[in-house]
Parts: C-alpha cells; structure tokens; sequence
C-alpha cells in the first residue's frame, strides 16, 4: 500500500514538474529575448563654436554629423573659420571688415569611448579647405578677394557629457515629455585643427543632439 501511493504521489509530482516545463516552454520565446537585449545606434549630431590660432585665426563655428561602430567613430564636418579686423567706430560702435574666410569639408575616422555620462574622442582624416583672402586699398577705396582651394588634413579631439540613463526627454532641456529614451542632448569641449595650406586649431564649446551611447 505503501509503494503504491508512494507511486501515486511520484506520478503526480512528475506530472505537475511536466506540466510547468511545457507552460515554460509555450511562453518562452528566444527571439522576443534577443529583441529586449537589442538597443538604439550611437548617431548624434552636434554644432561647435569658439575662438582658432594659427596661420588663419579668428572665430571658428561649424557642425558634424556622427555615427558609432563599437568603438570605431566616423565623422562627416563642416567647418567656417572668419577673420575680421576693427578699423574704426562710430561713437561707441566699433566697425569691422573681414581679412579672411575659410570654410573646411572634412570626412574624418577616430576612436571614441562612452560609459556613465561621458565620453571622450579622438579623430582624423581628410578635408577639401576653400580660403578666400581680402585685400584693401584704402587710398584708392578699392578691394579684391584672393582665393584658393586645397586639400589637407583635419583632426579633432572631445569631451562631451549627456544624459547617463533612459529618462523623458527634455524640451529644452527643461520640460520633460513621453517615455524613457535614450535620445537626448550632450554638452561638452571640443579641439579642432586642419594642417596644411590653410593650418588652424581652434577650441570651443560643443551641443549636441542624438543617442550617445547605448541605453538598454
């Protein structure tokens, strides 16, 4: 009698154990576990602006667009550099005239690491730089524009800071709005430089625009 509901009770236990393992496996879905573990691309673009030294000077502003593979950046830049020099003013408004205009097209490849809420960078390449030079005559009130387009070598080096997890995003910066995303701003420091005909480094503040880094 013994064995029997020792038996029994086996049957039932092993039947339950089945039973859980088939409703396990009736919900268990490997790709639906695939599509949680997948996250957004690193693509974020951003704007720049500050001061350039060198061979031309001035103030330097541009833009790029970006896009991350592992740890491998590429980067498609466009850079204006502007040169102006004060000759005069009118009670207490001063007049300019521009000395030189540099505008840069640059495709660039580099490293980059993002974790927590930074992230730093580091990139080379090549760029097709158009240089326009103004010369004046001021005796004779006239002026021409000399100008030349060469190709070199840009660089750039950045230390940004953006959001660290998935929260609303921020209208503004100041209004939150929808789910938790990944999209959202960045803000940061930014090196840039081109060494050739036309050679400058520049320095200056860097927003950006986009996924940083993954958000899971």
């Amino acid at each position: 009698m013994k064995i029997t509901l020792l038996c029994l009770l086996s049957f039932i236990g092993i039947s339950c154990f089945g039973q859980e393992i088939r409703d396990y496996n009736s919900t268990f879905n490997p790709d639906t576990l695939l599509q949680e573990r997948k996250t957004n691309p690193i693509v974020y673009v951003e704007t720049f602006f500050g001061g350039a030294f060198g061979r031309s000077h001035g103030l330097i502003a541009g833009f790029s667009a970006n896009y991350q593979y592992k740890s491998h950046l590429f980067t498609a830049r466009y850079t204006g550099l502007l040169e102006q020099r004060r000759v005069g003013s009118f009670i207490y408004i001063p007049f300019y005239r521009t000395e030189e205009e540099v505008e840069e097209f640059a495709l660039l490849y580099g490293y980059r690491v993002a974790g927590g809420n930074l992230s730093y960078s580091l990139s080379g390449g090549a760029s097709v730089v158009h240089r326009e030079m103004y010369h004046y005559d001021d005796y004779n009130n006239t002026s021409n524009v000399t100008s030349r387009t060469r190709f070199s070598f840009p660089f750039e080096f950045s230390i940004k800071w953006f959001k660290k997890e998935k929260a609303p995003y921020r209208i503004y910066c100041l209004f939150p709005v929808g789910p938790p995303t990944g999209l959202g701003h960045s803000f940061g420091f930014k090196v840039v430089g081109n060494v050739g005909a036309t050679t400058f480094v520049g320095l200056g503040i860097t927003w950006g625009w986009g996924w940083h880094k993954r958000y899971y």
